[in-house]
């Protein structure tokens, strides 16, 4: 990962897979680009369980996921359903900024999808 934004992509890339074990392993790769020791200080997991917690076939909490989130200075947010066809098809989500995310219609749908947004 070069840049920030590279590892922002990659997630939002692998949250778009709708495979757990794909947005699990692209954590891990994120994790690892930005070096093991410093993600697990800034989450406060120890190194080992976050080795643990993001190897293939483990079932990290959700919590344990946020965390590394957080020490990756990134978010998660949900997106109305409706939104993510034209994400896939690569086009636009409709919600360039998170600023612009925060005034969407919470009743608009059932179905989220949840991405990583810079922060």
């Amino acid at each position: 990962m070069n840049s920030d934004e590279d590892a922002i992509a990659y997630l939002n890339g692998a949250l778009e897979e709708d495979d757990p074990a794909f947005v699990q392993d692209a954590f891990g790769v994120v994790a690892r680009a930005r070096g093991m020791t410093n993600v697990a200080r800034k989450s406060g997991l120890g190194r080992e369980s976050l080795y643990k917690a993001l190897r293939p076939n483990s079932q990290p909490s959700f919590n344990t996921i946020m965390r590394v989130a957080d020490a990756l200075d990134a978010e998660l947010y949900s997106l109305p359903k409706r939104n993510r066809s034209p994400a896939r098809a690569g086009g636009d989500a409709g919600h360039e900024t998170v600023e612009e995310f925060r005034h969407v219609d919470a009743q608009c749908d059932l179905g989220v999808f949840v991405g990583v947004l810079e922060p």
